[in-house]
């Protein structure tokens, strides 16, 4: 299990508490079932998270101010996730994008600074696992004392039917998860000996809209910064460019400070030992104002080093993107906003160049007779880890890297818990190449052979999985095996799940480059190879040295309504690296012979 974890902050041991017993972990499986069904009934597929952002100062600019770029990765519906607003009131001059119902930017620019968000990854919340008071099942243990459950009645009204009733039991760490499953109305079943609470940030009162609100209107980076101390759910790292020359990064988010345990095992919630002692001060979290590099990158990386202290998260994604971003920002001494828009479009893939290694090593010296594998092995040995629509190899890596995953994995986990795993992308990603890196685990053997398989085993029987399943979705010519054939993008409406709907409210399917580990990131969902998941939901490029303009696309379009010109007009330059110019001056707007939407009371 150890081995699995992504790697770990030292200061934080990784043992299991011995309180969990076999029956404790039997209830984490039946939540684990809770979320899976939750999902699957609601089509939520895998975890979205990730995107860049990154900004470089005057020094690196040939305009001589700062230069921003953002492209936060999250799932892609149809209608756009975002909605353009330019918003203009006394005290307020400020453009970007906004989630339908927010009165905000929430991603933008005004006359004075730019700004760009990613998730920062933070672990906001932890499971803790109750004791039931053997005296009285109303009551749980906590230190010394036993404490009364709140429980309350909530009622779910269903339209011709009777209506449901729901007991919602909490503890003093949250509300008890466990009960929502029909397979835990038996009372003898263990969920009952052992609840599960959830601890979570969110639960606690926050006013985000607030704070957008000040980092709208601000006019200095003092003023900015008040606003993003209101942003506490879900914690982001903060990209910030303006006028004066000054570039920036804030982590914001109610972090908590944690007693004993591992943060990411569910804690036991009757001896005290486990609690949240408040939460880090919002000036103690990482943040860097004007470093000396004149460069600052947000790629869903681990935000601080070992010297922190405080723990933040185990969940950052592999460090392929950040590393790629430097590498394109270390390629020339000055940039302008075209050069940005390039590097949004990167589709090269530092992760597939590392794992590609160790394939390679495992056929060196290896007598192979297969020409299939001959030639597969020939087309990744010439490749240049770029993900492009048309690239065969690109196919072929994928689809090993998809059976990798499953040979390595699923053998001791079993197919619903490999599910979980696979579940949010950058844990087997990072974890998969850490195992790699070590040459050595348990891990790679298949225990259901007699024998003990090799690492070097389990990937060359994963590249001839791989080819195999190509053939038989793609047919015997490897010339035919271009990226763009199996991995699709589709901008789907919730109508378009029934058909024949689904040819007026979905847009796509369209070849898509990239893959999990690009700037351009187009990632799978490990369970349904290969169709695009999550995205760049949004692209965002801003010079300073003209404050007043913006280069942005968002994924299909700015209306919700499936015949309008503006339903889809946007998808085919999101798909090509096009962009449109967004202004803030008035002068302009008023020259302009724009449609305009007029909203009256």
């Amino acid at each position: 299990m150890q081995e699995i974890f992504p790697t770990f902050p030292d200061s934080i041991p990784v043992t299991v508490p011995s309180a969990l017993t076999k029956k404790a972990l039997s209830s984490i499986r039946d939540m684990l079932n809770v979320g899976r069904s939750y999902r699957d009934l609601f089509g939520l597929g895998s975890l979205e998270a990730g995107s860049n952002g990154w900004v470089v100062d005057s020094s690196k600019s040939l305009s001589g101010k700062p230069l921003l770029a953002n492209d936060p990765h999250l799932a892609m519906p149809a209608p756009s996730r975002w909605y353009e607003v330019h918003l203009s009131a006394p005290g307020w001059n400020v453009a970007g994008v906004s989630v339908p119902g927010a009165p905000v930017i929430i991603i933008g620019h005004n006359d004075h600074h730019a700004w760009g968000l990613t998730n920062a990854m933070l672990d906001d919340a932890d499971f803790y696992v109750e004791r039931i008071d053997s005296t009285n099942p109303s009551y749980y243990l906590f230190q010394k004392s036993s404490q009364r459950f709140d429980e309350r009645n909530e009622v779910i009204h269903i339209r011709g039917g009777d209506s449901l009733t729901l007991n919602v039991r909490s503890t003093r760490h949250g509300p008890i998860i466990n009960d929502v499953h029909p397979m835990h109305h038996h009372q003898d079943s263990a969920s009952h000996q052992y609840p599960i609470a959830l601890r979570w940030t969110g639960l606690d009162v926050s006013d985000e809209i607030h704070g957008f609100s000040l980092m709208n209107r601000a006019t200095t980076i003092g003023e900015f910064e008040e606003g993003l101390k209101e942003i506490e759910v879900p914690g982001q790292s903060v990209v910030y460019a303006d006028t004066n020359g000054n570039i920036a990064y804030w982590t914001t988010g109610r972090v908590p400070i944690r007693g004993k345990g591992n943060p990411m095992l569910p804690m036991p919630g009757w001896t005290g030992d486990a609690e949240w002692n408040g939460f880090i001060p919002f000036d103690r979290l990482p943040k860097r104002i004007n470093p000396p590099e004149g460069m600052i990158v947000c790629a869903n990386q681990k935000i601080a080093d070992n010297t922190f202290p405080y723990y933040l998260s185990t969940l950052w994604e592999p460090t392929s993107r950040v590393q790629r971003i430097r590498q394109l920002l270390h390629s020339s001494e000055k940039f302008t906003a075209d050069d940005f828009k390039q590097f949004q479009q990167d589709i090269m893939s530092l992760y597939a160049r590392d794992i590609l290694g160790h394939l390679m090593n495992a056929f060196e010296g290896y007598e192979n007779n297969d020409r299939e594998i001959s030639d597969a092995l020939n087309y990744l040995h010439n490749w240049d880890f770029r993900f492009t629509q048309n690239d065969i190899a690109a196919t072929i890596f994928n689809s090993f890297f998809v059976h990798l995953l499953h040979n390595i994995y699923a053998d001791e986990m079993g197919e619903d818990i490999f599910r979980d795993f696979v579940f949010f992308g950058a844990i087997p990603y990072r974890v998969t190449g850490q195992l790699l890196a070590a040459d050595s685990s348990a891990w790679f053997d298949d225990v259901k052979t007699a024998r003990v398989e090799t690492k070097d085993e389990i990937l060359r029987k994963s590249l001839s999985d791989g080819v195999r399943e190509l053939q038989g979705a793609l047919g015997t010519e490897m010339k035919t095996w271009q990226w763009g054939n199996l991995h699709t993008v589709t901008f789907k409406h919730p109508f378009g799940s029934r058909k024949p709907l689904e040819t007026v409210f979905n847009i796509g399917p369209f070849p898509a480059s990239g893959g999990g580990t690009t700037i351009n990131k187009s990632e799978y969902k490990f369970m349904f190879p290969y169709t695009t998941s999550v995205g760049p939901s949004m692209r965002l490029v801003v010079d300073l040295a003209r404050p007043l303009t913006a280069w942005t696309v968002i994924t299909s379009g700015q209306s919700g309504q499936p015949f309008h010109t503006h339903y889809d007009d946007q998808a085919s330059l999101w798909l090509n690296g096009g962009y449109h110019q967004v202004t803030l001056d008035w002068n302009e707007i008023r020259r302009s012979r724009w449609e305009h939407l007029g909203l009256r009371p």
